[in-house]
Order: structure tokens, then sequence, then C-alpha cells
């Protein structure tokens, strides 16, 4: 084949290629170009592989499209279009395995998988399932409540036994002053006492849930037994707790959106590679997904500043790298300068999201009933037997970095202390479901209920007293 010049059909997508010079510089090139698919610069180095087996020269042709037909009839745009008219001999690009397209067209060889996913870093805010260090994510609601009735329970079993053992042992200690008072003023003490002990009750077996002690220590055999109860049960419930929230911290593995969907209800900025096949998509799709995607995300204009929809890779990879922002590319064009520009722990919060677009090996094509079909098929069998196809994948499919730890601890957000602040000051949640806000309805504690417990306590003996010295009066 000596002397033979062959057209070739490639896409790249910038301005002004048109040379065969230009676009064999371009392709050439073991770095990434802005507006060339990986599997594009593949392709290329494939047909290097038939050009040295065969001795021909090649004539490249540039297509700024994809794919396409002409309104409403069969006919084809875009670089399908080029090779379907027998207008070049081989393609220097894969294709999407689509059923209209076996039709169409001749494949000879299929090596390249093509997997393009929203790659992202991910950070505490992200955590789809809010249980980032959630103050009450260790336990469900209905654990919650039952713990709160569990506490209500032995807090009355505890003054019934109080009230028991008052009965069964009466004091006769002449230094006891409720005996040395007047016989009114020693039923409302004692009427006090008993409204104390409730109150005194339910406050020790808060603090014995939460492992503080008690003070004074209960005398009688029963109460003692309740205490030791509590604390058992106390005991057993905190190791839960706690095993839960440290477990949560060090684990990562399941962090973040893991789905299209998720994606497009998270806080994250996104963007797409500046190719054409994303715009193809957008336009073709019909996917409930995507149509979601392209509402939520895409519609509204962004501010000046702000990165586009569609970036090159070098755009965007800083931006990742801040946080906050997801972008969709051929995952193996990103990872060389992921790996340039990232540390080792921002290596491991990566996270990657596939499913806009599907996982599959690309079909090389030529026109259909072509001369060379079989011709470059066998060349490509013995290529793939001698190992050159597998060289030129290790050196396009670039491996994604290693994450060198273990686990990534990430530090509690101010949404998942929420409810420990809660507790403390006793703030509602405004964005909370009523579920939810009944549950911290229960865990309304700290500076604001002191006060209202000190303030019922001061406005009920003062009562109680007035009543007993007008009644003292009266007598």
């Amino acid at each position: 084949m000596k002397q033979l010049f062959f057209p070739v059909q490639t896409k790249i997508d910038q301005e002004d290629i048109t040379t065969n010079e230009q676009i064999e510089a371009i392709l050439s090139r073991s770095t990434k170009d802005s507006g060339v698919a990986a599997f594009i610069k593949y392709h290329y180095e494939l047909v290097g592989l038939l050009r040295d087996r065969f001795n021909f020269s090649v004539n490249f042709r540039n297509s700024r499209g994809w794919a396409g037909r002409l309104g409403n009839t069969t006919f084809r745009l875009g670089l399908l279009g080029v090779v379907k008219r027998d207008e070049a001999d081989i393609a220097a690009s894969g294709a999407f395995n689509r059923l209209n397209r076996f039709a169409e067209f001749d494949t000879i060889h299929q090596s390249w998988k093509f997997e393009a996913a929203f790659i992202y870093r991910f950070t505490p805010d992200l955590d789809t399932h809010g249980k980032s260090g959630n103050f009450l994510a260790p336990f469900s609601k209905a654990v919650w409540f039952l713990i709160l009735v569990s506490l209500i329970v032995f807090s009355v079993i505890w003054v019934l036994f109080e009230i028991i053992n008052s009965k069964l042992s009466p004091t006769n200690d002449p230094n006891d002053q409720i005996n040395n008072i007047p016989d009114t003023e020693s039923q409302k003490c004692y009427a006090l006492t008993i409204q104390s002990s409730w109150v005194e009750s339910f406050l020790q077996s808060f603090a014995a849930l939460c492992q503080q002690g008690l003070d004074p220590i209960p005398k009688d055999h029963s109460s003692r037994f309740v205490v030791i109860t509590i604390f058992l049960f106390s005991l057993v419930i905190y190791n839960y707790y706690t095993s839960s929230v440290v477990g949560g911290l060090l684990s990562s593995s399941d962090k973040g959106p893991a789905t299209v969907d998720e994606i497009t209800s998270s806080p994250l900025t996104i963007s797409f590679e500046d190719i054409g096949y994303y715009k193809v998509l957008f336009r073709e799709s019909k996917s409930p997904a995507v149509a979601r995607l392209i509402k939520t995300k895409l519609s509204s204009s962004r501010p000046l500043g702000k990165i586009p929809v569609f970036a090159h890779i070098e755009e965007a990879v800083p931006y990742i790298k801040s946080g906050g922002f997801a972008f969709h590319c051929e995952v193996v064009a990103a990872y060389p300068l992921i790996a340039e520009l990232f540390d080792a722990s921002e290596i491991c919060d990566l996270r990657e999201v596939s499913g806009l677009m599907e996982v599959e090996l690309l079909n090389w094509i030529l026109p259909k009933n072509s001369q060379y079909t079989e011709l470059f098929k066998v060349a490509m069998c013995s290529a793939r037997e001698r190992g050159f196809v597998e060289r030129l994948l290790r050196q396009r499919q670039i491996r994604k970095p290693t994450c060198q730890s273990l686990y990534t601890v990430y530090p509690v957000t101010l949404s998942g202390a929420l409810a420990a602040f809660f507790v403390l000051i006793c703030k509602s949640h405004l964005n909370k479901a009523v579920s939810e806000l009944f549950l911290d309805f229960f865990l309304v504690g700290g500076i604001i209920m002191s006060i209202l417990m000190l303030s019922i306590e001061i406005i009920y003996v003062y009562v109680v007293f007035k009543r007993g010295q007008q009644f003292s009066i009266v007598r």
C-alpha cells in the first residue's frame, strides 16, 4: 500500500483546525488538549499502528460535530455522516454503541472503555444522609423516645418507693424541722416535700443516665436498686452511642451524593467538559434525570467570575480541589491533573458519580461493507496479541490516584451539632419536620429550662406560704 493516501475523519472541538499538520500536532501530544476527548487520541494511536503496518499515508479531516440528522431526513451530519457517506476510509475516533448504527457502519475493534462521571471533593456539608457528626444520628427517633419513656418510668418508680418508705417508716427525729412546726404549716411543708421529690427524682434519674453520679445517695434498698438499674441502662446506651459516633466519623465510604439525582438535589455547582457529545446528550436525551438536572442546575444564568456550564478540565480541577463543585468529564482525562494538584488527604476525599452516560466499549468504525474491513480486523487482532494495544491503553488510560490514608476523619458540622446547642439554649429548628420537632421538644433543657423551672418553684412556694399565712390570720 505504499504511496496510498487514506482520508481519515477525526473530531476536535477547536476553532480554525483545518490542516493535516495542525491535526497531527494536537493528536500526537501525550498531554490533554482542550476540546479533544481522551479516546480520540487513543484511536489516533491505533491509526498509527495500521499506518506503520501497511505503510500508507493519512490525510486527516476535522469535523466539529459528532452526529445528528438533517431535519427529519436520514441524512447524517458530523463525523458519523462523513464516514457513512464513504468520504473517509476510517474514523480516528470511537463511536458509541447504538442499535441503528450497526446497519450503517462496520466495526473493526473494541478496546477503549468509555467512562464519564461527576468528579467532586467530599466535604461534610454534602452528607446526603444527614449523619456527618449529627448529634441525634446514632439512634433513631423510636430509640430516643423509648429512652425518654424509660427515664420517666424510672423517676415515677423512684418517687413511689420514696413515698412508700416514708409512710412505712415515719421519722420520729426530734430535730426534724417538720415535726417542730404547727400542723397546718407542717402539712404545707410536707406537700412541698412531695412536690420537690418528683422534680428531684427526675433530675437525679437524668443525671444517672448521663453518668454524673448522685448526691445524696439513697438509703433504702429499693431506691438503690432503681439507681443501679439506671446506671446499667446508661452504660449500655452510652457504649452503643459512642461507638456509633466514632465509627461514623471514621467511615467515609458511603458519604456524599452517589447518584445523578442526589447530585441534582445537592448544593454542588456543576459543569461539563467542553466537548460536543454533552450538547448532543442534552438535546436528544429523554431521560427524566437529565431533564431534572438541566432544569435545576443548568437553566439559570451564572454570575460573572463563576465557572461556566461548559469548561475545560484545566479550569475545573482547581474548583474541584476547593470543594462545592462537581465536574463531569471522561475520568481518565482528569486523573493526571488531579494527581499533580491534589495532596494525599484531598485525593481520599474524591468521589465519582456515574450514571449520566453509560459505561461502554467504544466501536472503531469504517463505512459499511468497506474493502478494508477484514484487512484491518486481522491487523488489529495481531496488534492485540503482540501487546501493542495493551501498551497504548496503559499510556492513555491513566489510573486513578491512590488514597494513601486508611481513613479520613471529618469535622462535625454545625448542622450536625445543632441539636447539642439546642439542648443548651433551647432553640427551635424551623426547617425540621414535625416528627423531629416533636423529638426536639423532649430535649428542651439547658439555660432556658433551668430559668423556667426556677421561676415556677419560686412562684409555687410564694403562693403556698402566702395562703398559709392568710389561713393562720383568719383562725
